[in-house]
């Protein structure tokens, strides 16, 4: 009995922790377009939204792991909702030989 207790616990745990990573994903997505003089929480929280989406994926990870398929739906929409962020970060080009016309590096910052 007690063993059962413990993996209910851990489970409702971990269930927790996906509701608040999706809240403060959801957040960060839409405080870009927020003022920060009135809300500095949800503008400042953009700059964790990477960390936020590694996060949603690791925990996609644990849910498909222990076979929950419904739980393993909340990451999934999450991440699907953060594909235009992804891709303004993460640009991905063809690596065609007229678009290599200067080698170097090229850095991205915020």
């Amino acid at each position: 009995m007690g063993r059962l207790a413990v993996y209910r616990y851990f489970a409702l745990m971990f269930l927790i922790i996906q509701m608040i990573v999706t809240i403060f994903t959801f957040v960060g997505l839409f405080g870009g377009d927020s003022s920060p003089v009135g809300n500095a929480a949800s503008a400042m929280l953009v700059y964790a939204l990477p960390l936020l989406i590694l996060a949603n994926l690791l925990l996609l990870v644990y849910w498909l792991v222990r076979r929950r398929w419904i739980w393993a739906a909340v990451p999934v929409l999450t991440v699907a909702c953060c594909i235009p962020y992804i891709g303004t970060v993460f640009q991905l080009r063809p690596m065609l030989p007229e678009n290599d016309a200067r080698p170097g590096l090229k850095i991205a910052t915020y």
